[in-house]
Order: structure tokens, then C-alpha cells, then sequence
């Protein structure tokens, strides 16, 4: 299993994703589109637009994140 250093930097927004990072949002924006579709169902629009504006935030702050890979010699 590759291990990495985090690092969070807002100047990440203005480079290219790493894949690992890609892969994360991918994942978490499947999960909240889920529950936006869940909450839309279950309640109302308002809701809905709340999660998903919750959603795109966190969306922007996953990006934000940069993954160093570290040896893992021992």
C-alpha cells in the first residue's frame, strides 16, 4: 500500500490535479450526488440545493489537497 505526505495549499487550485486527488473527488462527488438525490426525494428543493452547494464546497477543498509519496524503505 503506497503511503503519502499530505500537504493543503490554496495555490493547488491553480495547478493540475494529481490522480489520487482526482480520484478522491470522484468518489466523494458520487456519494453527494446520492444524497442530494436522497434529500430531494425525501424532503424538498431547498435542502437538495444546500447539500449540493455543501457538496461543491467540500468539492473545492479536496482540490486543495497534494499528496507526496514517501519511500517506504526501511
Amino acid at each position: 500500500m503506497k503511503k503519502y505526505k499530505v500537504h493543503f495549499s490554496v495555490f493547488n487550485l491553480f495547478s493540475d490535479s494529481q490522480s489520487e486527488v482526482v480520484k478522491l473527488q470522484q468518489l466523494f462527488k458520487s456519494i453527494s450526488a446520492a444524497v442530494v438525490g436522497t434529500v430531494w426525494y425525501e424532503s424538498n428543493s431547498t435542502y437538495a440545493l444546500y447539500v449540493a452547494i455543501g457538496g461543491a464546497i467540500i468539492d473545492v477543498f479536496l482540490s486543495c489537497f497534494y499528496f507526496e509519496p514517501m519511500d517506504s524503505k526501511k
